[in-house]
């Protein structure tokens, strides 16, 4: 049996199948695997209050945003997200505190001979142990992030007492769909029988479909563009300051949030109405709802979403990872004064990259880089396709090699930004937080 943690992650990561190691032969397109294992556990998925949560883009800021607010109003809040960044507990938190090493080798050596039987892959694992976690630990509420998809993703087995449903766009389309219905139809299979659904604003293109699905289920359908109207948006440094009016009664609301970038105030208004269609079963205070969403990353040490690490020169990190987001983040930099733009950039080889590239801001300066995964595009790959486009790029083979390079070319008044996957924004993290003297 396993003593530390080290040998237990060694297990995990080298026996199971794992997506962001070789990709979409990890995925087990049926629920078969962890509706076995939760059996064996007791189905501890019965036994807490949870919210599941969808989307392309945004689900991991609405997670975040709810498990903060729940926090703040004094609730014991299961949070459980994916893929981390750089510590495989990252995945699990129960307020503010990380799932302890010990408590994975313990629940791996216990459950040692299900695993070896079953063979799950390394995210069915994770959420059986998430959910054995918060049941153990009776959760007030636990917020559930789905990974892929949703109709087929391991979550799915939850019978929460909301579904939301963030913003839809291309991604995953070899797993998920070449059009956005047929995205937005896996996505809305997580709507349950009689169970409550928020759908997040921007989302008007694929709307019948959850309108349909929701009917099919007599569940009922909150639209957050039925309820909240974005005013204005004024970013800071540290913080930004969003502007909503309430359509049920035509107040306005502010609401001021770590979380920084117009994109943020679709999830802000899909968290706030979320949080609102559920007042009658988890009470709550808006002043403390909006302490939760102000602190929302010091609270929860929620990392990688136009992450401010450095002034001068200015030093963005984004987890941006799909043309949609990465359209978002290019439009953000436009907005902000600088000299040169420098992009330290790295892919997945099975991301379509067809239309990335015409987003791609000509004038910048591109390192290409790799995660160093076997699904990671090497740093050349990289390189050989922005100058093969007309971009100006070099290959540097790792992400602190990139960052070295750059800061020691970059100005004061130049801004660089870190983007592309989440794993290049999870590598640049891990060596950054070894310079500063920061754990995860």
């Amino acid at each position: 049996m396993f003593t530390s943690y080290a040998a237990t992650m060694e297990y995990l990561y080298s026996k199971l199948p794992m997506f962001t190691r070789i990709g979409a032969s990890a995925i087990k397109k049926d629920l078969t695997n962890i509706t076995k294992l939760c059996d064996y556990l007791g189905n501890p998925q019965n036994q807490f209050k949870s919210i599941h949560i969808a989307g392309t883009n945004g689900k991991g800021s609405v997670s975040n945003l709810l498990a903060s607010a729940y926090f703040h109003n004094g609730y014991k809040v299961g949070l459980h997200t994916s893929p981390h960044l750089i510590d495989y507990r990252e995945r699990f938190r129960i307020d503010t505190q990380l799932l302890e090493e010990k408590e994975i080798i313990k629940f791996v050596n216990n459950n040692y001979k299900i695993i070896e039987e079953i063979k799950p892959s390394f995210f069915e694992l994770s959420v059986a142990l998430a959910f054995y976690w918060f049941a153990e630990n009776k959760v007030d509420i636990a917020i559930i992030e789905t990974g892929l998809g949703g109709r087929l993703d391991s979550t799915n087995i939850l019978k929460p007492i909301l579904s939301v449903i963030t913003h839809i766009s291309y991604d995953h389309k070899d797993m998920l769909g070449e059009t956005l219905e047929e995205i937005a139809t896996e996505k809305a299979g997580i709507i349950k029988k009689h169970t409550p659904v928020v759908v997040g604003l921007d989302n008007d293109s694929v709307e019948n479909v959850f309108q349909h699905k929701a009917e099919l289920e007599k569940a009922d359908l909150y639209k957050v563009k039925d309820y909240l109207q974005p005013l204005d948006d004024k970013m800071y440094t540290s913080f930004a300051n969003y502007t909503f009016k309430n359509l049920k009664n035509d107040n306005t609301i502010q609401i001021d949030s770590e979380l920084i970038g117009k994109h943020q105030q679709n999830n802000i208004a899909t968290a706030w109405v979320a949080i609102m269609v559920l007042n009658n079963v988890l009470i709550t205070q808006e002043e403390k709802v909006l302490d939760g969403f102000k602190l929302v990353k010091s609270t929860m040490k929620f990392r990688g979403r136009w992450d401010i690490v450095q002034e001068k020169p200015l030093v963005i990190v984004d987890s941006a990872h799909n043309e949609d987001a990465l359209k978002r983040v290019f439009n953000e930099v436009k907005g902000i004064k600088h000299n040169r733009l420098y992009v330290i950039i790295g892919f997945m080889k099975d991301k379509d990259l067809t239309n990335l590239i015409s987003i791609m801001p000509k004038n910048a300066f591109y390192i290409g880089t790799t995660a160093e995964l076997p699904r990671s595009a090497t740093e050349n790959e990289v390189a050989d396709l922005l100058m093969n486009n007309g971009l100006n790029a070099i290959p540097k083979k790792s992400v602190e090699e990139s960052y070295d390079y750059v800061m020691r070319d970059s100005k004061e008044d130049d801004l660089i930004l870190i983007t592309g996957s989440i794993f290049i924004v999870g590598k640049f993290y891990e060596f950054h937080d070894k310079l500063n003297g920061n754990r995860p």
